[in-house]
C-alpha cells in the first residue's frame, strides 16, 4: 500500500543536503519551478548544490503516470524543471529519488517491467558530464515480491536504508537497513523497536547516521 505523501518526507531528504542549500529562498518553495499545481514530492539535492530532483505523479510532460523531474540552480534560483530522461523515467511510476553524498548516484525506486515484483529499488550512476547512466536494479537481496521504497544511504555510502511490505517486519510498510558487501547491498534487516503494525517510511539519517527520522502512518 502506498501512504499518502508527508511533508515530513521532504523535510527528511533536506536533512541530507548540503549546508549552502539550507532553507533559502531559492529551497523548497521554487514556486512555478520545482512546486506547481501539480504534485510533488520527495526533492533530493545533489552534493554540489547545484541540481535538485524529485518525483511528480501527474505533473505533465513526463513519459509515464509517475515521473522523476530536475531542476538546476542558476543566479540562486531553481530554473529549467525538465522530466528525466527515458530510462531513468519509464511508462510506469518512477519516484522517491536520492542522491548519494558522494555524488556518484542517484537512488530512486519505480514499478517498471523487469523487477522482482511491485516496485522495486534502482540506481543510476551520475556521470561526469552531468547526464545519467543506465539504471540498474538493486538485486534480490533487497527488492522483493512486494513494494520497496523510499531509499536512503548513510553518508559514507554503507548503510541503505528503505521501506518495504516484502521483507516480513512487523506488518504493513516497514523499515529496513541493508549493508553494503563489496559491490552489492546484502539482505535487509528490520529495524525492531521501530516498525509497527502502522506504516513506516520515507526515513532519513541524522548526522553522523546515529539516529533517523521517518514517518508513520495508520
Amino acid at each position: 500500500m502506498r501512504t499518502p505523501a508527508l511533508p515530513l518526507a521532504l523535510a527528511a531528504s533536506l536533512l541530507c543536503a548540503p549546508p549552502a542549500f539550507a532553507l533559502s529562498e531559492f529551497g523548497i518553495e521554487g514556486m512555478g519551478v520545482v512546486s506547481t499545481k501539480a504534485d510533488e514530492t520527495r526533492a533530493s539535492v545533489s552534493a554540489d548544490g547545484r541540481r535538485i530532483v524529485w518525483a511528480s505523479p501527474d505533473r505533465a510532460g513526463g513519459p509515464g503516470g509517475g515521473d522523476l523531474w530536475q531542476a538546476t540552480l542558476r543566479d540562486g534560483r531553481w530554473v529549467d524543471p525538465q522530466p528525466l530522461p527515458v530510462p531513468l523515467n519509464s511508462p510506469d511510476a518512477d519516484g522517491d529519488p536520492f542522491f548519494s553524498a558522494d555524488g556518484h548516484w542517484l537512488y530512486f525506486a519505480s514499478d517498471r517491467a523487469g523487477g522482482h515484483g511491485g516496485s522495486d529499488l534502482y540506481r543510476a550512476p551520475v556521470l561526469a558530464d552531468g547526464r545519467y547512466g543506465p539504471p540498474q536494479n538493486l538485486g534480490a537481496a533487497v527488492n522483493s515480491r512486494g513494494d520497496e521504497r523510499a531509499p536512503t544511504l548513510s553518508l559514507d555510502g554503507t548503510r541503505l536504508l528503505f521501506a518495504s511490505d516484502g521483507h516480513g517486519g512487523a506488518g504493513g510498510m516497514d523499515l529496513f537497513v541493508a549493508r553494503l558487501q563489496g559491490q552489492a547491498f546484502g539482505q535487509p534487516q528490520a529495524l525492531e523497536g521501530i516498525n509497527s503494525a502502522d506504516d513506516e517510511t520515507d526515513a532519513a539519517w541524522l548526522g553522523d547516521g546515529r539516529a533517523l527520522v521517518f514517518a508513520r502512518a495508520r
